[in-house]
């Protein structure tokens, strides 16, 4: 019997997520469109003409996971949302801070409505960090990426191959399916390049795969 509960509990959970699915689809793609457009609209690009719908939904998520210092920003931003919760969660035992949550004149809430209050404030919560956190990025990202072309501080770690055999060494600002947006080397102006156009991009300055010179035996 408690088997079965428990599985009907679960099926209801499950409906409950496809309910939100939606929701969540609808949201990653509001994220990507104001990280998007908030870091290329300080470079002079409405970059919702350069980008299918599907570049700009899976943005946030590749943003997060593409470099450890902003996984580890989104991580320690959750982490406080979570923690400010759990202690709001203590408090709201208190009758005095219960009653603030019942409303004035109203009787007290019970803990099943308590609990219902707290995943409506976290969901809200968690909702408002995210999209503070990528706006946040797309401010300064695109600031910083202005202020390097602007006072010529590029770093031409990318070479481009056309489809007409024509290379260039090039400052590459991001790139999608579609369209590839970058700065030639001795240029400070944003070329946008379709990607049907360009035959490879290569990383000619890769850091993370430097290796020492092994030096030569001198002969004797």
């Amino acid at each position: 019997m408690y088997a079965g509960r428990n599985f009907r509990q679960q099926m209801k959970k499950l409906e409950q997520l496809k309910d939100w699915l939606p929701i969540g689809y609808l949201y990653l793609v509001i994220l990507g469109v104001l990280k998007e457009g908030v870091f290329f609209y300080q470079l002079g690009i409405d970059v919702l003409k350069f980008s299918p719908v599907s570049d700009i939904f899976m943005s946030p998520v590749a943003d997060i996971f593409s470099d450890p210092v902003i996984l580890g920003a989104f991580v320690l931003v959750m982490l406080l949302v979570y923690v400010y919760l759990r202690i709001l969660e203590k408090l709201a035992k208190k009758p005095s801070v219960r009653q603030v949550f019942s409303g004035k004149g109203n009787p007290l809430l019970t803990d099943e409505e308590m609990k219902a209050k707290m995943r409506g404030l976290l969901n809200i919560c968690l909702g408002i960090g995210v999209l503070c956190f990528f706006v946040g990025t797309g401010l300064g990202g695109g600031n910083k990426t202005r202020r390097r072309i602007e006072e010529n501080r590029m770093e031409y770690r990318h070479k481009v191959t056309f489809g007409t055999g024509e290379t260039e060494e090039v400052y590459l600002i991001d790139s999608n399916s579609a369209y590839c947006f970058y700065v030639s080397k001795g240029q400070r102006t944003i070329k946008i390049a379709p990607m049907g156009a360009v035959k490879s991009i290569e990383l000619i300055d890769n850091r993370m795969l430097e290796t020492k010179k092994t030096p030569v035996a001198a002969k004797g």
